[in-house]
């Protein structure tokens, strides 16, 4: 028992050692890189060790900021002496890429741990500044990127680059569904039906994309009937969106019959050829739903229409108005 005690007495002391220790060992290696960088300037490569190591070293959200301000302005000087550089250009991308990293990291590791100590209006304050850093990042970023040629970016900057384009503009697309009607298509049901969303205007009606291959989409298909059987005669719509790919007949074949089995007896719509609702819709996880009010415009998404929340929001709108 005494040598438990002692343990847990002496344990945070070692891991305060620890940390220090790490600390002194990054501080060795940017004094290192630092070095590197002043006898060979144009070697790119060192500046990105150097600023991943100084971001890593910013024990705050508020001074890991103050470390890309540093890094924007050196590398100001940088494009002014090798004009047109596209090696500067990747590493800079690579370094804003690695800061958007870091400083998530820094808000959500380091910060957690004083959270209990600021109010409210203090963490929202910090997340609002977090937000607007992250929007700032992501177009210097893209900035950097779209000044190198296509056939020098590698595989995974590309990969990073199309994969933010993506998530800025869902985010614009949801901060517009708000304003406007809904995106509208035309669609043929598994049934070989016909029709646009927009006839259905004068209901409410729950676009629901999913797959066949996707554990918590089967789970929310209970959730789905319960909604159906209630309000379905009140005039509620749903649409099933597929994703899974429809190669082959056999492909058709599973799909009927997972629906079948799980007795889906509403509006079932394939899109797994091409994805043209997917896309119009920004989907790229699974399940995802939005609900459409009479008007066309969509006045919910996802968090309030999965699991447990989909009755509730239903019930809000069918027996409370």
């Amino acid at each position: 028992m005494k040598k438990i005690i002692l343990i847990l007495f002496y344990l945070p002391i070692i891991l305060s050692a620890q940390d220090s220790l790490m600390i002194q060992i990054e501080m060795d290696r940017l004094e290192t890189t630092q070095t590197k960088i002043s006898e060979n300037p144009g070697t790119f490569v060192n500046y990105q060790d150097f600023w991943r190591i100084k971001f890593n070293l910013s024990n705050n959200f508020v001074s890991v900021m103050e470390c890309r301000k540093e890094f924007e302005d050196q590398f100001e000087k940088l494009h002014t002496k090798y004009i047109g550089n596209d090696s500067l250009f990747i590493t800079q991308a690579w370094i804003y890429w690695e800061y958007l990293q870091i400083m998530s990291e820094t808000l959500f590791t380091r910060l957690p741990s004083k959270r209990g100590q600021m109010n409210r209006d203090e963490f929202h304050a910090i997340w609002k500044m977090h937000e607007k850093e992250r929007a700032y990042v992501n177009e210097k970023f893209i900035q950097a990127v779209e000044k190198i040629p296509e056939n020098k970016r590698d595989d995974n900057l590309n990969k990073f680059y199309k994969g933010m384009l993506k998530r800025i503009s869902l985010r614009k697309f949801q901060r517009d569904i708000k304003e406007k009607p809904a995106p509208d298509f035309e669609y043929k049901t598994l049934k070989g039906e016909t029709n646009k969303l927009s006839n259905l205007r004068g209901h409410y009606i729950i676009l629901h994309f999913w797959q066949t291959d996707c554990n918590p989409c089967i789970y929310d298909i209970a959730n789905m009937h319960q909604v159906f059987n209630l309000y379905e005669p009140k005039g509620l719509k749903i649409i099933s969106i597929n994703a899974s790919s429809l190669d082959s007949q056999w492909d058709i074949d599973v799909l009927k019959n997972v629906i079948k089995e799980l007795d889906m007896t509403w509006i079932q719509v394939p899109d797994g050829k091409n994805k043209r609702i997917h896309e119009l819709y920004y989907i790229s996880i699974w399940p995802t739903s939005f609900l459409i009010n009479k008007e066309g415009y969509a006045i919910k998404f996802d968090h309030n229409l999965r699991a447990e929340k989909l009755l509730p929001t239903l019930k809000s709108i069918f027996e409370e108005h």
